[in-house]
């Protein structure tokens, strides 16, 4: 990469030409209108080249954010989210009964929006359980307003920030509301069928595709009539949110003096929800081949399934085989077509929850294997830094800077160290990431050198290696003297 300081020494020079007489003279006295210009030129010119070296290595790994979200795109990635999911207590202190209906919707202490997921009658003077999801429906009527194959609709974004979790599309032929069924890439779409498929592109923008009948030669489901009038009900929420129990609710709106006597309190939390896939996660997914879809049957990659649809929400994961557990956990016949599955939630109320969903998801894609979910054994990466720097450093400093730099890599938590039956702990990605974040390491006198220390023998499929930030890390830093060997000593 070349830098602003190297291509403002190149301008120096340039400018040094007595050719450019007048403008030479100003730029040698530092003029504000001469410099300012040049080097604004020169900064932009360094992120060109910032740019240059990143599409260099972008053969053999997608490296600029751009890049991710379009390879997210050719996947078929889409930015969905999931709602939260609380129980509640509703007590009803009037002397009548209140029913609270499905979709009814009630307000949180945040004025987040959450919706009767079961319709409930709460007795006079009693109490009763309440599901509530947070969530709200935005409603879209659009007329097709061509005979085009494959038509497609654009989703506006949200106004208030908020994240899709679910379409659902319908029309009115008739008297009759006729239901759209999500397809991906219309597989195993009979002729007729009233189906779509979901597109996003790098910017995350959802896209409805419909089907495309063109006679007998071309007919991929249904492709409505111009001048259908299609219904878009659009769920949305505000993903993962940190709520517990004892949270209070109200109605956002009375219809009856009866319904102002109502207490409602959280008292369990099904789900805490989830956002779209990160960049994180999907920089690690875009590491795939791009031939994986919905079923992992393709390529048995469940790894990436599993995290194509909960890879914010994992601490680490790692499938294999029996094959591979017989290597190190002996054989048995018990193990014959079986995946074995060691999940760790990123918050241990989801661990249930992520289970129960990665069971679902394994069995969508294949219900030939069995599963088995072995306990994850959390270890604590034996790793030493040891470095020496020069007098104008502060050891202490230094040795904090290394420990946060790698703790934000590889620490508890961190994609990085998410994946099993792979060596993350790469230690010449730690010397180069080491060398560009700590500015010690940067001159021509300071050294370091990386260790691993004794792994356990053998290394589990179900090992999740991570740095501790006092457990087997280890950051030595010394200073080195200013005196040399001159004749001067």
């Amino acid at each position: 990469m070349t830098t602003k300081a190297q291509f403002l020494a190149a301008a120096s020079v340039e400018l040094s030409n007595p050719q450019y007489g007048k403008i030479a003279a100003l730029y040698q006295a530092q003029d504000p209108r001469i410099v300012a210009s040049i080097g604004a030129m020169a900064q932009m010119l360094e992120m060109y080249s910032v740019q240059q070296d990143l599409a260099e290595t972008e053969v053999f790994i997608k490296a600029r954010d751009a890049t991710v979200l379009a390879d997210a795109t050719l996947k078929g990635i889409l930015p969905l989210a999931k709602s939260a999911q609380v129980h509640a207590l509703v007590t009803n202190l009037s002397s009548n009964p209140i029913t609270l209906a499905y979709g009814r919707r009630l307000l949180d202490d945040n004025g987040r929006v959450w919706r009767v997921a079961a319709t409930l009658v709460v007795a006079a003077n009693g109490t009763a359980t309440l599901l509530l999801n947070q969530n709200e429906l935005r409603t879209i009527s659009h007329t097709i307003a061509n005979d085009d194959p494959f038509y497609t609709i654009t989703l506006a974004n949200n106004d208030e920030g908020l994240y899709l979790e679910n379409i659902r599309i319908k029309d009115t032929i008739g008297s009759t509301d006729n239901l759209y069924a999500y397809a991906p890439e219309f597989m195993n779409v009979l002729n007729g069928a009233r189906v779509y498929h979901l597109e996003t592109d790098e910017a995350r923008q959802v896209t409805i595709r419909l089907g495309a009948q063109d006679g007998a030669s071309l007919v991929y489901g249904f492709q409505p009539p111009v001048n259908t009038v299609l219904t878009i009900e659009l769920t949305e929420t505000s993903g993962q949110l940190a709520i517990g129990t004892g949270a209070s609710f109200s109605l956002e709106y009375s219809n009856n003096a009866n319904e102002d006597a109502l207490k409602i309190v959280s008292t369990g939390v099904n789900s805490l929800g989830s956002n779209p896939l990160s960049l994180p996660v999907l920089r690690l997914l875009s590491r795939y081949n791009a031939l994986y879809d919905h079923d992992a049957v393709y390529l048995s990659d469940f790894d990436f399934l599993i995290r194509r649809y909960h890879g914010d929400s994992i601490n680490f994961l790692a499938v294999w085989n029996e094959q591979v557990h017989e290597q190190v956990h002996g054989y048995s016949a018990a193990n014959i077509n079986r995946l074995f599955i060691a999940v760790q939630a990123k918050d241990a109320l989801e661990q249930s929850n992520l289970v129960n969903a990665i069971h679902t998801l394994v069995q969508r894609a294949d219900s030939s294997y069995k599963r088995a979910i072995v306990a994850v054994i959390p270890q604590a990466y034996p790793l030493t830094v040891s470095a020496s720097v020069a007098a104008i450093h502060d050891s202490a400093q230094v040795s904090q800077q290394i420990k946060d730099t790698l703790l934000a890599i590889y620490g508890l938590g961190q994609i990085k160290v998410s994946q099993g039956l792979k060596n993350n702990f790469n230690r010449q990605e730690i010397y180069q990431t080491l060398k560009k974040a700590i500015p010690a390491f940067q001159d021509a006198v300071s050294d370091f050198s990386v260790s691993v220390g004794n792994l356990p023998d053998p290394v589990l499929p179900e090992h999740y290696f991570y740095l501790h930030p006092t457990t087997n890390f280890t950051v030595a830093v010394t200073q080195l003297s200013d005196a040399g060997g001159g004749l001067w000593n």
